[in-house]
């Protein structure tokens, strides 16, 4: 971090903000009122912009638009992804899927392996790979229950 990193206070949170580095990192507490650590940086407003562009692009796809006679993604499946990624604290990847859903991606150096199926149903697939072990669930769209599940998946 850069020599003019300097504290600021912003919604009662106190900041550490390095504008060289592009990162801040916020004091806050958690549930329990333990102190915690919040790392951002400009490159998460870059993901989320990236994957907003994203969806518009596949918003536009037409039917066939895989070759294999994939469906145009629905535009309530484009409206439920967008809301989602608003709350993510870290954004995926995303991904149409021939299936008529769109998939979010998160992927470790190790090659542990997090996805997200988001359809027209109320529940959206979730698939986790890491190490050996590989699970498969389905669960309600609730931001909440994704960001845990993110969590745990790269042990923060």
């Amino acid at each position: 971090m850069s020599m003019n990193a300097k504290f600021i206070r912003r919604r009662g949170i106190l900041i550490l903000y390095s504008p060289s580095d592009n990162i801040f990192i916020e004091a806050d507490k958690n549930e329990a009122g333990k102190n915690i650590m919040i790392l951002t940086s400009t490159s998460f407003q870059i993901r989320a912009n990236e994957n907003q562009q994203k969806l518009q692009a596949i918003s536009e796809l037409e039917d066939n638009w895989d070759g294999y006679g994939a469906s145009k993604i629905s535009s309530d499946v484009i409206f439920k992804t967008k809301e989602i990624l608003k709350s993510l604290y870290k954004q995926p990847e995303i991904f149409p899927t021939g299936a008529g859903t769109i998939q979010m991606e998160y992927e470790t150096d190790d090659g542990d392996y997090l996805e997200f199926q988001i359809g027209d149903m109320p529940e959206i697939q979730c698939y986790m790979k890491q190490g050996e072990q590989e699970n498969e669930k389905l669960i309600y769209i609730r931001p909440e229950v994704i960001n845990n599940l993110v969590r745990n998946f790269y042990h923060e």
